[in-house]
């Protein structure tokens, strides 16, 4: 899998800065955007009958088993027209804030947006946007509102979704 580490480079802003390196605008290890699901099936993937959403194998193809940080990972992917819109990264070895922490590390600050959800749950959205248009987005729960409150196994698991980007522009518009 390839995960960009954080590339130094200066910048003149009011003095200067470091940058880190761009997020993976293309996908996320050997899944990307546009793959249909004939091109996942190797991969490990299977589509629902409205290939609306594909699950990979438990456990996928040794070939196709993805990391994030060092860490095993799961994969979903969300399908736009027959085609990977989203991919969802879930990881049971992390907290929300340990893998916000490690976002932060690789591609800098994040943009952080609150809002409520339809069951009045307060959810903190962070965003790290490519050059390219697309978007990590790790959203944490800070309260649960009406929704009742739901454990991982082992207390830990939080996921990542990397959005294609017209995706995450017409999230933006919304």
């Amino acid at each position: 899998m390839r995960v960009i580490v954080g590339v130094a480079c200066l910048v003149l802003l009011s003095g200067l800065a470091a940058c880190k390196a761009d997020p993976q605008g293309d996908g996320f290890a050997d899944i990307k955007y546009g793959m249909t699901p004939e091109q996942l099936k190797p991969l490990g993937f299977e589509c629902d009958a409205d290939e609306y959403s594909c699950k990979q194998d438990d456990p996928a193809p040794a070939s196709a088993r993805a990391t994030l940080f060092e860490k095993p990972v799961r994969l979903s992917v969300q399908m736009t027209e027959g085609k990977v819109a989203a991919i969802n990264v879930l990881l049971m070895d992390y907290t929300d804030d340990e893998l916000i922490d490690l976002y932060d590390k690789a591609y800098g600050s994040s943009k952080v947006y609150r809002a409520r959800n339809a069951l009045a749950a307060l959810v903190e959205r962070h965003i790290w946007t490519a050059d390219s248009g697309a978007t990590i987005v790790v959203s944490k729960l800070l309260d649960h509102g009406a929704a009742p409150a739901v454990p991982t196994f082992g207390g830990y698991g939080t996921s990542a979704v990397y959005r294609s980007p017209l995706l995450s522009a017409q999230s933006a518009a919304q």
